[in-house]
C-alpha cells in the first residue's frame, strides 16, 4: 500500500518511513515539472490487517482509514487496526468487503462480494440494509449517488441498480473484456465504464459517451476532473474533456494501450493510473511521469487504486496501492 497523506494528526504515522527516489521521465516535448516525494510502506496481516488482499480503502471525515478485505473490515488510526467481522459485528452480514463509500452525513456504506449492504453511522454503529431481491447476490464493486441524491449500486459487469426502487440499468459494452468501473464527481455526474465503452448516467438513463468508434475504439479509463470536466484514457491517448465542450490533449499516455484498473486525479492535479501489468503511473499532465513497479520496489505490477469517497470534505492527496 502506498499513500501520501494530508491527514489529521492522528494519522501522521501512516505516512511511513521510506522515501522513493525513482527517476522522473519527462513527457515528450514538454518540460519536466517536479513531482512530490512519496512515502512507501506495506502493511500486512502481521501488522494487524485481516487479510493481505485489500479490495477498497476510504479515509472518512473523522480521519480514520477504513480498509476492505475478503476477511473483514478494518479501521486504521495510524497505529493499529481494529477489525470488524461477522463474529463481532452481526450487522456486517458478509466479511468479504468489496466496496466502501462515505456519504455527506458521514455514514460509511459497505458493499460485499455476495451482494450484502451495510451502513456504519458515526460512532461505529453498524446496521444491515435490505436491498431487496432485484440485486440478487452479485458483487457490489461501487456505491455512488446521483444529482438527485439517489444511491446506486454497481456490479462487476457495470450494471447499476437504484437502491430506492430496484431500477436496473445495463450499460452498452465495448470491445474489451472484464473491465468495469464507476466514477462520480462533486457535482453528482456519474460515468460507467464497461468493457471499453463509457456511458453517463442522466436522469435515470445511461447515455453512451465514448468508446466503440474510430476516434475512441477502446476506453481504458475515465475519471472526474478535480475542478471541471472528465479525463479519458483511450487507445493510448490521454485527454481532458471540459464542460465547455473543449478538449485538452495530453497524448500519448505513458502507459500506452495497457488496460487500467483505475484512473484518478489528486488534489495536487496529478493523474494516478493503476495498470494491469505496468505498475502505477503518476503523471503531471504535460510534464513529468513517475512509474512505480516491481523493478523499483512494488510487490506487484497489477495495481488497484481505490476511489476516494470523501474528496468533497478534505480533498484527495492520497494514493493507495493494493495487491
Amino acid at each position: 500500500m502506498l499513500r501520501e497523506l494530508d491527514p489529521p494528526p492522528a494519522l501522521l504515522l501512516f505516512a511511513a518511513v521510506v522515501i522513493w527516489g525513482a527517476a522522473l521521465i519527462p513527457a515528450s516535448g514538454a518540460p519536466s515539472s517536479p513531482l512530490p516525494s512519496y512515502v512507501v510502506r506495506t502493511w500486512r496481516t502481521d501488522d494487524g490487517l485481516p487479510q493481505n488482499a485489500v479490495t477498497s480503502v476510504v479515509q472518512t471525515r473523522d480521519g480514520y482509514l477504513w480498509v476492505g478485505t475478503y476477511s473483514g473490515l478494518a479501521r486504521f488510526d495510524g497505529v493499529r487496526f481494529t477489525v470488524f467481522s461477522g463474529g463481532n459485528t452481526p450487522a456486517l452480514r458478509s466479511g468479504r468487503v468489496t466496496s466502501l463509500w462515505e456519504d455527506s452525513a458521514g455514514t460509511l456504506w459497505i458493499g460485499s462480494e455476495i451482494g450484502e449492504l451495510t451502513a456504519c453511522d458515526p460512532g461505529s454503529h453498524f446496521r444491515a440494509i435490505d436491498i431487496g431481491p432485484a440485486w440478487g447476490r452479485r458483487k457490489i464493486i461501487a456505491i455512488v449517488v446521483d444529482h438527485a441524491g439517489e444511491m446506486w449500486l454497481a456490479d462487476a459487469e457495470g450494471t447499476l441498480m437504484r437502491l430506492k426502487d430496484g431500477l436496473r440499468l445495463e450499460p452498452l459494452s465495448g470491445r474489451a473484456s472484464k473491465l468495469a468501473n464507476i466514477v462520480s464527481d462533486r457535482q453528482g455526474d456519474i460515468w460507467v465504464l464497461r468493457n471499453g465503452m463509457a456511458s453517463a448516467l442522466e436522469q435515470g438513463r445511461l447515455i453512451p459517451q465514448f468508446g466503440g468508434d474510430l476516434a475512441a475504439p477502446y476506453v481504458q479509463g475515465i475519471c472526474a476532473g478535480r475542478r471541471d470536466g472528465v479525463w479519458v484514457a483511450s487507445w493510448g491517448k490521454l485527454q481532458r474533456l471540459n464542460r465547455d465542450q473543449t478538449t485538452n490533449d495530453f497524448s500519448p499516455a505513458p502507459w500506452g494501450a495497457t488496460p487500467l484498473t483505475t484512473l484518478l486525479e489528486t488534489a495536487d492535479g496529478l493523474l494516478a493510473a493503476g495498470t494491469q501489468g505496468k505498475g502505477l503511473f503518476l503523471v503531471r499532465p504535460g510534464g513529468a511521469v513517475l512509474n512505480l513497479c516491481r523493478s523499483n520496489g512494488l510487490p506487484t505490477d497489477l495495481v488497484s487504486l481505490p476511489e476516494p469517497a470523501s474528496t468533497a470534505h478534505h480533498g484527495f492527496k492520497a494514493m493507495q496501492i493494493t495487491a
